[in-house]
């Protein structure tokens, strides 16, 4: 019968072979790294941008929201007599009947409950000084409601 031959081991090309495998696995892991890199940058932008439009919405929502307080403040305001009762205010002529005015003490104190409303709200800055749609109020109007309730 025939001997076997004992084997015999080559380290040299054992550990060329080995060092091969490892460079293989390194580019694979470098490719699929870059690959990775490369989609997390796109979600990046994307997220971006999603982010630019929440903010453009939410502004448009804030704009909204003020125009829509200015003009429940405005209804408010142009109910009687409340108009007469500002003009007089304007024209700092007597306000309450006590004095030789044309307004009841209730008349006074309604009028300064919207302001004092509408001022909590501007200090919150749930109303800005200007709003940009012009559908809702005149600038003038908005800006005298503004001044009104400042000075007051």
């Amino acid at each position: 019968m025939d001997d076997p031959k004992p084997l015999e081991w080559n380290h040299a090309k054992l550990l060329s072979i080995f060092t091969g495998l490892l460079v293989l696995i390194g580019i694979i892991y470098s490719i699929a790294t870059i690959l990775q890199w490369r989609s997390i940058n796109q979600q990046a932008r994307l997220m971006s941008q999603q982010l630019e439009i929440m903010k453009a919405e939410m502004g448009r929502t804030e704009v909204a929201r003020a125009a829509d307080l200015l003009l429940r403040f405005d209804e408010r305001l142009s109910k009687e007599p409340y108009p007469k009762l500002a003009a007089a205010i304007d024209s700092r002529k007597h306000l309450l009947k006590e004095n030789g005015g044309k307004f009841t003490d209730n008349d006074l104190e309604g009028y300064l409950n919207i302001l004092e409303a509408m001022n909590d709200l501007y200090q919150k800055h749930l109303i800005p000084e200007t709003c940009s749609t012009a559908d809702t109020l005149t600038k003038s109007r908005r800006l005298t409601i503004i001044q009104r309730f400042r000075v007051i």
